[in-house]
């Protein structure tokens, strides 16, 4: 199967719930997971541009290595895991496809003064996967995804072989910062919880869902995880921070300074919906 193929079996589902539904059927465990990898995963090189995409994480399953422990999923996503659903989904899945974000934010670079709709509209022939193109309205993200193409790469791969596990990490992450008390509603976004699913295991606790306050806008948090996760339990794994770009303004989240939200675009223009993207 191509990496493509595996892409969109292996996210479509977090983009139409996952990121809620698949822990509720995943038991939380009752103390930290372990921190004590078997072995460490292969770093995979950034990719250069032009060069023929890989498929890294297929491989690396197939011949039998090691993946990603739940300590080093929880540090590659801390820098994500608090962003609303719908963002969330489009950029772990834009994130298997490292040379076009690298296309897509060296246009948005060169194109400042096209923002939201009118971004959207310019790309649209640009050939680029839909989750791609749909960060556009939020130049941050791909900013950061851009300058950190290491990471990028790693999460790509982690949501085509570990698509389950990363849902859950974003779930352990998000019940952390919850417990820390820096996860909760504010005027940019709503935090509720949704039960677990029928036939879920009877400890499984309820998903924590983040949505915009305002269906029309979405505000993308920039945050410190070293603070915004409270006590970290992995010493050996720090959470992984990228300070955020100069885009929009700072303010107070979740009671602490750790930088604020930057305004995105509506949630309505994310091409459709998250949930047209893959249907």
């Amino acid at each position: 199967m191509k990496r493509r193929d595996l892409v969109v079996v292996s996210t479509a589902a977090l983009a139409l719930g996952s990121i809620r539904t698949l822990q509720a059927q995943t038991t939380a465990p009752s103390t930290p997971p372990s921190t004590a990898p078997t072995t460490t995963p292969t770093t995979t090189p950034s990719p250069t541009p032009g060069a023929a995409p890989t498929s890294t994480a297929s491989t690396s399953a197939a011949s039998g290595s090691q993946p990603f422990t739940a300590a080093q999923l929880d540090q590659l996503l801390a820098p994500i895991a608090l962003y609303p659903d719908d963002l969330l989904a489009q950029t772990l899945m834009a994130a298997s496809y490292p040379l076009e974000v690298v296309e897509a934010a060296r246009w948005s670079k060169d194109n400042p003064s096209l923002k939201g709709a009118a971004a959207l509209a310019a790309v649209k022939d640009k050939g680029w996967d839909v989750s791609v193109t749909s960060l556009v309205a939020f130049p941050q993200v791909l900013a950061m995804m851009n300058s950190q193409l290491d990471w990028t790469q790693k999460v790509g791969d982690a949501m085509i072989a570990q698509q389950s596990d990363v849902a859950a990490s974003i779930q352990r992450l998000r019940a952390q910062a919850q417990a820390a008390g820096n996860l909760k509603t504010t005027a940019q976004q709503t935090v509720t919880q949704q039960p677990a699913s029928a036939g879920a295991p009877a400890d499984t606790p309820p998903a924590i869902v983040i949505q915009p306050a305002n269906p029309d806008t979405v505000y993308v948090p920039a945050y410190n995880p070293n603070w915004a996760y409270g006590s970290w339990p992995y010493p050996d794994y720090p959470p992984s921070y990228f300070p955020p770009t100069d885009y929009g303004w700072g303010g107070y989240y979740g009671g602490g300074w750790v930088g604020g939200f930057t305004e995105g675009w509506t949630s309505a223009r994310f091409i459709g919906s998250a949930t047209d993207c893959w249907s």
